[in-house]
């Protein structure tokens, strides 16, 4: 038994001394994996890599709306910039009149004195294509007819009030021109009126940015249009609408005694192989009824294919709401879920932990293994000559011997009654660090262990 003893002390201390290095090294941080080609890089950061993941599924779940509403204002532009562009051209057409009046009567008679001498020595000169002919404009001719009608830049304005136009006219035909507006056609005769007169005015058809004449072909024989200039309106009626091919402009000349205005664009639309050519002439006019067709033409209306494109805008953002919607619900509902099974798992584990909790005042055990275990081999041994054991309140060594162990075992009803037992009168046993030593047979109550260092030398 005595031999035993230091046995199972070094054991329990090593076992001991095992479960807190242990411990302390699970509590150390572990190096990252070695690589071969350099020192190990930093581990990552959980919170971090939380907050990229976060990051990353908020990017995928927004991209593809962005990508919506970008192809939305790819299909809303070519409606909002004609709208822009229809409201701007008519603006700078009412400031023209505004203009024309500012400048006084004088200036005005004398502009339109220059014009109507202009028209009257125009040569009979063949009429070009707009589109097809250079208009020259480093000729003298030329020159001395932007010089004509220069108030403004503005040389005149027309409204339509059937198909609600009201454009600025401008001096010639080049590409830019028409862009902004209507242009004169060079070597027609000026839109002053007049007889023996026989004016051109052109206008684009198809611009994604602006109407002009697209709806040209909507006029009837019968409809009227208005040509503003120098601080008069004419009034014009539409006799003849024909189409012809670019290169037949006889037409277009001056007819004796009569005073003409033909509108030109391209036709068919998005062709644009033939001209449609529109001749209004001039006929008396009551300046209180003008006044109010011309106000019917403000503001231009959407066209068919503004209003097409603003139909599949709402279809296409009703989809995608709905959608959203959709998912909105779909997470909503899956998150409650997952708060519901926490809280049931939540409920189990404390339940769990109410079941396995150890009884109010009962002593807890020593963590780490059983002293099975650490013993080992030992513990044959040791259940044949004493039990040994720690409890957290002592931290001390029992060692029980084999007869009250036998005795501990067999029941509270034959527990052995000390008192009752008889013994002989022994001796004060000395006090071990080890704890209460129960003595051997024949030892008197001596401490086994005070000459432990010298029976091991």
């Amino acid at each position: 038994m005595t031999a035993l003893l230091p046995s199972l002390r070094d054991r329990i201390t090593q076992a001991r001394t095992s479960q807190a290095q242990g411990e302390l090294d699970d509590a150390a941080p572990q190096p990252g994996p070695v690589s071969p080609d350099g020192p190990a890089s930093p581990e990552i950061d959980p919170k971090k890599a939380a907050r990229r993941k976060v990051l990353r599924e908020r990017f995928l779940t927004w991209l593809p709306l962005v990508l919506v509403l970008v192809g939305v204002a790819v299909l809303l532009y070519p409606v909002m910039a004609t709208q822009h562009n229809n409201d701007e051209q008519q603006r700078l057409a009412k400031m023209y009149t505004a203009t024309v009046n500012s400048a006084g009567p004088e200036t005005i008679a004398k502009e339109r004195a220059s014009a109507e001498t202009y028209n009257n020595n125009l040569e009979s000169a063949p009429i070009l294509d707009p589109w097809l002919e250079s208009q020259r404009p480093d000729t003298p001719q030329y020159q001395a007819y932007l010089h004509e009608m220069d108030i403004d830049p503005v040389m005149a304005r027309i409204v339509i009030p059937s198909i609600h136009v009201s454009l600025p006219i401008y001096h010639g035909t080049d590409s830019r021109t028409l862009t902004e507006g209507v242009g004169h056609l060079f070597g027609t005769s000026l839109p002053v009126g007049g007889p023996s007169t026989h004016s051109v005015l052109t206008g684009h058809t198809g611009l994604s940015t602006a109407t002009m004449f697209d709806n040209l072909n909507q006029l009837k024989k019968g409809d009227v249009f208005y040509v503003s200039s120098l601080g008069q309106t004419l009034k014009y009626e539409v006799n003849d609408i024909t189409v012809v091919k670019p290169e037949e402009t006889d037409s277009l000349r001056k007819v004796p005694g009569r005073d003409l205005v033909t509108l030109i664009t391209c036709t068919p639309y998005g062709v644009n192989s033939h001209r449609l050519l529109v001749t209004g002439e001039r006929v008396p006019m009551d300046p209180t009824a003008a006044a109010a067709e011309e106000a019917k033409a403000l503001p231009a209306p959407m066209q068919t294919w503004m209003k097409a494109i603003i139909v599949a805008v709402v279809i296409i953002l009703a989809v995608v709401v709905g959608i959203l919607v959709r998912l909105w619900w779909t997470r909503r509902r899956r998150s409650r879920g997952a708060v519901g099974r926490a809280a049931k798992g939540s409920d189990a584990r404390e339940a769990g932990r109410g079941d396995d909790s150890p009884d109010d005042g009962a002593p807890e055990r020593w963590p780490g293994r059983p002293l099975q275990d650490v013993v080992g081999s030992a513990g044959a041994v040791g259940a044949a000559g004493a039990d040994a054991q720690f409890t957290d309140e002592t931290s001390e060594l029992e060692v029980i011997s084999p007869s009250a162990a036998a005795g501990q075992s067999a029941g509270s009803d034959a527990s052995p009654d000390l008192k009752a037992a008889p013994t002989e009168p022994q001796e004060p046993q000395t006090a071990s660090p080890y704890g209460p030593i129960t003595p051997a047979a024949g030892g008197q109550g001596e401490d086994p262990f005070s000459d432990l260092e010298a029976r091991e030398s």
